[in-house]
């Protein structure tokens, strides 16, 4: 018995630990994205001071990262040293002054001679190799004076590397539940190192290494989040021979990958190919999935989704191949991107994974901001005006507080219009319910039988919940001689094996009447919100089902009234 009870703690205990290995290996990513992105952004913003300038002389510019010995070179695009094959990387030594001995660039240059040399060795870490150039001073016909930044190029970078980053939390924060929404937030997560901010900030270790490691594990991951989009049981996907094609397309990509870091232009222009041939074979899966869908909003969800990689598709050779320098950098980012977006569309217009609560408090506390700023500035304008025409006063700090005062007076209307507006656009089964249990419930009660009142009711909840079967049982200790039970299956067709879930919703007075309402869930969760407010819901159901079992009772006293009696459903 003692060694059952340690076994099952044993058992409970690793697989806690297991539930948590996702969590902790995307925070991981994470706050190296964030070190990297840092210390990118640092090093993009330091390049033209005045003691990394020093440097250009030779032909580059170099860059010590904050609270490390480490060191960024690099080369400006008129620069001799480019034609050396040298654009950027980890500078390992010049001449024989090893970097990472020295914690200051003024203690490098000294240590190398800057200045008075007129010819150094350059040692620099570039594509896993350390490698050596020469930077002469004789070589340059004029002196460059810093390194052109391209800030156009710069903010394009940023904006596609925070939307991917911003997508990717959000699928991690409430689609982590389904293994297709936990792998396309990594993917999105992955995505973010496409940014030259993380080139730049990577070489505190490897780009290169950072750069192959992630390629490798986003070709893996990429694809597979597709195959099992949205919910595709993972037991019985080892059978089908599109995760076979698939899997072929994932090897091809890795292969010319690393073929063409070799080196090799034809490995790189197949590189990009292969990338288009895995996208279209996901793209075939997709067309094949929509036929077989098991339901209408499903559907929805896999046609947006199909559209969206379409057109990351069409435009990612072009973009990658001929789209110049601009069009390489949004050919990097596209089809993640393409992706991320149409899911976002599925998440706010058909339900996908159930966020429709985290879009409906997104949108809700995103118009309040602007609603609250706008009425706080209108007021603070006005009151300014007020008080300088009728007392002569300008006082922008009081005027700014009695605004503030103002506002927060509408504060708790302006929050109920709003959430309730953007719960009726984006969360439209949740203000349904509300409706429902708050207007229309005890009206039905009234003008209804009892029988036809409970099947409506039980069909509504049906409805409303997304469950996949309820069961309905209703008890009036005084006027009933035994409960009325009503049973439904949803119109939604399911998988053969389906996981099912039940949730309880129960109200009771003791020797007077009760109300259980079981709700069964397949293959899906219920949405918390909706839970939330069957529970409080539950006895506003129990006296609509009380009142309209007594007018019933009431009414079949009456001889000619007798078909109104209360009736048994059938189950």
């Amino acid at each position: 018995m003692k060694n059952t009870k340690q076994d099952s703690v044993l058992a409970s205990f690793g697989s806690a630990c297991l539930a948590k290995v996702p969590a902790v290996a995307y925070f991981s990513v994470l706050f190296f994205t964030v070190l990297f992105y840092i210390y990118g952004l640092s090093a993009a913003a330091n390049l033209n001071g005045k003691q990394e300038t020093r440097f250009l002389e030779y032909g580059a510019s170099v860059y010590k990262y904050p609270f490390l010995n480490r060191y960024l070179i690099v080369a400006p695009s008129e620069s001799p040293l480019i034609k050396q094959g040298l654009h950027r990387g980890r500078l390992i030594a010049i001449d024989n002054c090893e970097a990472h001995l020295h914690a200051s660039l003024a203690s490098l240059y000294e240590c190398a001679n800057v200045g008075e040399a007129e010819s150094l060795d350059i040692l620099v870490l570039k594509k896993g190799q350390i490698q050596t150039f020469v930077g002469e001073r004789s070589q340059l016909s004029e002196r460059i004076e810093q390194v052109k930044i391209d800030l156009g190029r710069l903010a394009l970078d940023g904006l596609f590397s925070l939307l991917s980053l911003a997508l990717s939390l959000l699928l991690f924060c409430k689609a982590r539940h389904c293994l297709s929404g936990l792998l396309l937030s990594f993917t999105l997560l992955f995505n973010v190192f496409e940014s030259q901010f993380i080139y730049l900030g990577s070489n505190i270790i490897s780009d290169t290494a950072i750069e192959s490691i992630r390629i490798t594990l986003a070709a893996i991951i990429g694809p597979l989040a597709m195959y099992y989009f949205p919910n595709m049981p993972v037991v019985r996907s080892f059978k089908s021979p599109w995760l076979w094609a698939i899997i072929l397309g994932i090897v091809l990509v890795i292969s010319f990958y690393h073929l063409g870091m070799s080196g090799s232009i034809a490995s790189f222009a197949a590189f990009h190919y292969s990338v288009a041939f895995a996208l279209a074979l996901v793209l075939a899966h997709f067309i094949f999935k929509y036929k077989t869908a098991v339901n209408i909003r499903q559907r929805k969800q896999i046609l947006t989704l199909t559209y969206c990689i379409g057109v990351g598709l069409v435009l990612y050779l072009p973009l990658m191949l001929i789209g110049g320098v601009y069009g390489f950098l949004v050919g990097r980012f596209i089809i993640p991107i393409s992706i991320g977006l149409g899911v976002f569309f599925a998440l706010m217009r058909y339900g996908l994974w159930q966020v429709e609560s985290l879009i409906s408090k997104s949108a809700t506390l995103s118009v309040l901001s602007v609603v609250a700023f706008s009425v706080w500035a209108g007021i603070d304008q006005g009151l300014q005006a007020l008080l300088n025409q009728t007392l002569g006063l300008s006082n922008k700090t009081f005027t700014a507080f009695l605004a503030a005062v103002i506002s927060s007076l509408f504060a708790v209307p302006a929050y109920n219009f709003v959430s309730k507006s953007c719960d009726a656009f984006f969360n439209k089964n949740l203000h349904q319910l509300k409706r429902f249990l708050s207007k229309d419930l005890l009206v039905l009660a009234e003008t209804q039988t009892l029988g036809t009142f409970i099947q409506h009711l039980g069909d509504k909840l049906l409805k409303l919940s997304g469950a996949y079967k309820i069961h309905l049982e209703f008890a009036d200790h005084q006027r009933l001689a035994e409960p009325i039970e009503y049973e439904s299956l949803g119109s939604a067709a399911i998988d053969e094996h389906p996981v099912l879930k039940t949730e309880q919703f129960s109200y009771e007075v003791k020797d007077v009447l009760s109300i259980v309402i079981k709700l069964t869930f397949a293959d899906r969760r219920i949405n918390k919100e909706i839970k939330e407010e069957l529970e409080e819901g539950t006895d506003e159901m129990a006296r609509a089902l009380a009142s309209c079992s007594r007018w019933n009772y009431l009414e079949s006293k009456d001889p000619s009234m007798r078909a109104m009696r209360p009736m048994h459903l059938p189950s």
